[in-house]
């Protein structure tokens, strides 16, 4: 402390002020002894003594202290730290990307924490599941009991289907709750921990990852929903026809058929209602700026896409391409027609440069609207490629 004062002291003013005097006195005596030079020094001297002696009065401005790193830095500077190491995209407040096979994010809540680190499962469940410690509002669906006395008296489970749940908690994943506040959902998962480090962020991002993978294995061995019980026999005796692979939970099937990779997948929208996600995806993306999706139902067709001379596809569809002449090319009459069959089936159909998308309502009568779609959707992509390859692009 001494010396920061000494250091601040102001040595320049009482140097100053020295010479103002010095020089002030030295006129007086020479002006006493009858020597004009006197009346110079005074001259010069008054005025630096009188404005050194005031600088010396006035209290010096002290320097602006450093400012102080905020909590939105360093939490900032934890993620960025983290993200970096393990290859995340890096957010002011938050950390996202591909983390051991898995799509994780986290954040810090500001000033000292908790780590909220999340991780998603391949496919999202479709069980309506919730379980956490303590019961989440708003949820009337009675708590779901999986037979341990520990577990259920630490965390709350809901399920759509109570005698589904007990199968997702597993000796495993019950052991690996039990040492951690976590959230479970049909989505993935979410672990909270205390504190704002580097290194507590990244054991809660690693958690969380292992506990998608325990629930992934788990739900392997969950039934299927009731729903959709006549959907899944026609959809495995589907898969065995043309060798996809399939689950229960959620309802799935996927492979491939010819190039065309292809894939359905049941949601749930709320509960005990579903609907499903079909694609057909092409082995490479075309790169055409192929674009396909419903038309405005507030115009008789959406003008951001010329009409191709179908006028029925036109009704229903836009179409557009980046080179105008390649959408009736890739698309041709036949593929139009095979689209707007599907359509009147009701599935509700878009595709771009990757490949055909369709969603589909749950129709407990029609089991087998899904695997007709898809068998007529990698068929449309198939001959989409076809065209692709037969007419190279003008640009």
């Amino acid at each position: 402390m001494a010396d920061a004062a000494k250091s601040s002291f102001p040595y320049w003013r009482a140097a100053a002020f020295g010479v103002g005097l010095t020089s002030l006195l030295t006129g007086v005596a020479l002006m006493e002894s009858g020597i004009d030079a006197g009346r110079i020094l005074l001259t010069v001297g008054l005025p630096i003594a009188a404005v050194s002696l005031i600088a010396l009065a006035v209290p010096r401005r002290p320097p602006p202290a450093p400012p102080l790193e905020t909590a939105e830095r360093r939490l900032s500077a934890v993620l960025a730290r983290v993200g970096t190491h393990i290859g995340l995209e890096i957010e002011v407040d938050r950390i996202s990307g591909r983390y051991k096979e898995r799509q994780v994010e986290a954040t810090i809540d500001p000033p000292d924490g908790p780590i909220r680190a999340r991780a998603l499962v391949v496919r999202p469940l479709d069980l309506g599941l919730t379980a956490q410690r303590g019961r989440p509002p708003g949820d009337a669906r009675p708590a779901v009991r999986v037979g341990n006395e520990e577990f259920d008296t630490a965390y709350c489970v809901l399920c759509d289907e109570p005698e589904r749940a007990p199968q997702i908690f597993t000796e495993r994943m019950r052991e690996l709750l039990m040492s951690v506040d976590a959230q479970l959902d049909d989505s993935g998962v979410r672990v909270i921990a205390p504190g704002c480090e580097a290194h507590g962020l990244h054991d809660a991002l690693r958690f969380a990852v292992k506990l998608t993978y325990e629930l992934d294995r788990a739900s392997n061995r969950a039934r299927c929903a009731e729903p959709l019980v006549e959907a899944r026999e026609a959809w495995l005796a589907f898969a065995q026809e043309h060798k996809l692979a399939s689950a229960d939970t959620p309802l799935a099937i996927w492979g491939q058929m010819g190039r065309i990779a292809v894939s359905a997948i049941s949601v749930r929208d709320s509960f005990q209602h579903f609907h499903f996600e079909v694609t057909a995806s092409f082995a490479t993306p075309l790169g055409r700026g192929l674009e396909l999706k419903p038309a405005s139902s507030a115009k008789q067709f959406d003008r951001s896409g010329d009409p191709i001379g179908h006028p029925a596809f036109d009704k229903v569809f836009v179409l557009k391409a980046r080179d105008p002449q390649d959408a009736p090319r890739l698309l041709g009459p036949e593929s139009r027609n095979a689209l707007l069959a599907l359509r009147d089936t009701g599935l509700q159909l878009r595709g771009n440069d990757t490949g055909l998308w369709a969603w589909v309502g749950l129709n407990r009568a029609e089991p087998h609207r899904v695997p007709q779609g898809l068998t007529r959707m990698a068929q449309i992509a198939e001959r989409i490629m076809h065209n692709a390859e037969r007419f190279p692009p003008n640009f």
